[in-house]
């Protein structure tokens, strides 16, 4: 899988490049089973963006309670993050 998502990183880094890093990116999802510890979270966050190695990389990481943590301290660390799982306002605005 991790080669599969390297690949479309490649074939999208033009559009990223050419637009600022506006388009172009690609999502992986860290692992379900670990999105109630913010800690498993960044930890796995860290794993898929140093394996993965590519500046298109977006780690999608669920906006639930326990993920703002992990989102706050994923962002700190320099990782793109997309956020997931928010299917209200009251969500959307404790994530931002």
């Amino acid at each position: 899988m991790q080669s599969d998502v390297q690949a479309a990183c490649d074939q999208f880094l033009p559009l990223y490049e050419s637009s600022a890093g506006q388009h172009g990116c690609v999502s992986i999802e860290c692992d379900p089973a670990k999105a109630f510890g913010p800690d498993a979270t960044v930890d796995e966050a860290h794993r898929l963006w140093r394996e993965i190695d590519r500046p298109n990389l977006m780690v999608k990481i669920p906006g639930t309670g326990p993920g703002i943590e992990a989102i706050r301290r994923a962002t700190a660390d320099g990782i793109n993050v997309n956020v997931t799982l928010l299917f209200s306002v009251a969500r959307y605005e404790a994530v931002a």
